[in-house]
């Protein structure tokens, strides 16, 4: 598990110094309508250098001093409540009056909320999360020049968020990971530095959020799964493909769902062993998944029988593919021959050679050449004497000749 995490921040440092490279034109982590700006290699920037301006710059002192007494009394429970409504109400109103200091009033709260956000009790944190995820839209349809400083005290938000012992407060912050992947600030343009600053600040929530796809609860790693999965980098949703192999059938279903509109995250193949899963749902949901991609039943049903658990329904499943239309019978027999029963694998072969063509005996000719299965290579090579008519030992000496 520690290499895996040790390979994803490597990947993350890579794609973010050489996302140019790799995507074209197209950041790492920035998508959306700023993605035509190619990141720099260096991604060594400060807020000064970002021209983040210091919120406080902003405020007359009189709405400085009461943000900061509103953001005391959220370490009193009893007072918590009444603090978030009057932090929220002023955002509101200033707001709603176009006031030009809005912007500030936005930042300075959630950075004030960041520096207490340890000490918070569990209802205040879910409170906070609103208000957070209230800054985030704000900023998305209101350009203002203090947006940068809104990242560092949301991740430190999210963070303790995923670190605490809570479930609801775990999964509402994976929730917030979830929707805001393509989060961008109201802007006519992006600087190469602070696109860079947008993407680290998402690689760093996913590599938090991934580290709870091993979590105790299968609610949480329901909820991570949900969150990685909708990441919009193909190479960081395929983390979420762990929840495959989930102990928990909820979580297995969870994340067939969340991929089954990405193929090239989620391969079909990956999904036709859920066919067989131990609970109706997934097998359900697996079948739901192949329909919607525009599996045939027929195919559907063959693929059940071929990755089913018992040997004797693959040899049935051989019989049956080798008679159908609706699948490529090379390729599916060619699975088939790699089968860990042997005599899934005899069947498979002399499936080819029933189906004859020239292709089903190009994969017959490739066994009886380069085949590891010592019994299956001589029977492919028999089963070619009998369809080409050329003696047992001819093809034999061919083979031995070929696989010099």
């Amino acid at each position: 598990m520690a290499g895996r995490r040790m390979g994803r921040k490597l990947a993350f440092a890579v794609g973010l110094a050489i996302c140019a490279v790799l995507a074209g034109t197209a950041a790492y982590w920035v998508v959306g309508r700023h993605a035509d700006v190619p990141l720099p290699e260096s991604s060594t920037r400060t807020i000064e250098q970002l021209e983040a301006p210091d919120p406080f710059s902003f405020l007359p002192e009189q709405v400085a001093n009461d943000i900061q007494a509103d953001l005391g009394r959220l370490l009193n429970p009893n007072e918590a409540a009444k603090a978030i409504v009057s932090l929220r109400q002023r955002i509101v109103e200033l707001n709603r009056m176009k006031t030009p200091y809005t912007h500030a009033v936005v930042v300075v709260t959630i950075d004030g909320i960041a520096r207490r956000f340890a000490q918070l009790d569990k209802r205040t944190r879910l409170a906070c999360f609103y208000l957070l995820s209230e800054a985030f839209s704000w900023f998305e349809v209101n350009e203002a020049p203090t947006w940068p400083r809104l990242l560092a005290p949301a991740e430190e938000i999210v963070r303790e968020q995923l670190a605490t012992t809570a479930n609801e407060n775990r999964v509402q912050a994976l929730n917030f990971v979830r929707v805001y992947w393509e989060w961008l600030p109201a802007a006519e343009a992006l600087s190469p530095s602070q696109r860079q600053l947008i993407a680290e600040w998402k690689a760093s929530l996913h590599e938090a959020a991934t580290e709870l796809l091993h979590a105790p609860e299968a609610e949480v790693r329901e909820a991570a799964v949900r969150a990685v999965a909708a990441a919009p980098i193909d190479e960081a949703a395929r983390d979420a493909l762990e929840g495959l192999e989930d102990p928990e059938p909820s979580v297995r279903r969870a994340t067939l769902l969340a991929l089954a509109e990405r193929p090239q995250v989620l391969p079909s193949e990956r999904v036709l062993p859920l066919l067989n899963d131990a609970d109706y749902d997934v097998r359900t949901t697996a079948r739901l998944v192949l329909t919607c991609r525009g599996v045939s039943q027929e195919a559907i049903s063959l693929a059940a029988m071929a990755f089913h658990p018992m040997a004797l329904t693959r040899i049935q499943a051989v019989r049956h593919i080798a008679m159908s239309d609706a699948v490529d019978r090379v390729v599916w027999l060619g699975y088939l021959l790699r089968d860990d029963d042997p005599e899934v694998r005899a069947e498979a072969a002399r499936a080819l050679a029933f189906v004859g063509t020239p292709a089903a005996l190009a994969k017959l000719r490739e066994v009886a050449e380069t085949g590891k299965d010592q019994q299956l290579k001589a029977l492919a090579q028999d089963l070619l004497a009998q369809v080409t008519g050329k003696p047992e030992g001819a093809v034999r000496q061919a083979s031995h000749e070929a696989a010099r």
